[in-house]
């Protein structure tokens, strides 16, 4: 025997779950020294890198920057503009690319 649902309770349940799947997820530093690694082609430098981030870079700065390079990891550039054009964090994230390149 089928019940009806009633539509309140249909969008209740719909807007739970979009909630529920829009909810973001911390990247940690493995994980994103596991991008770096996707984005470079090889991970020689990268915890060299995720580490000089976390260590230069507030718990919420670490994790705004993180964020970023995941939701980028589908395009070419590594650092999303965003990240790259805030002057405190565009900074501290090329000063430890450049650390990590030598």
């Amino acid at each position: 025997m089928k019940r009806p649902v009633s539509l309140v309770a249909s969008l209740s349940l719909a807007l739970g779950m979009l909630a529920a799947c829009g909810a973001e997820a911390s990247i940690g530093k493995d994980q994103l020294a596991t991008i770096c690694g996707e984005k470079t082609g090889g991970s020689v430098n990268c915890s060299c890198f995720t580490d000089a981030l976390e260590t230069n870079l507030k718990p919420e700065e670490f994790a705004k920057v993180a964020k970023a390079i995941d939701a980028n990891r589908r395009y070419t550039g590594f650092v999303p503009g965003e990240i790259a054009n805030d002057a405190a964090l565009g900074v501290t994230v090329t000063q430890a690319q450049l650390s990590c390149s030598a």
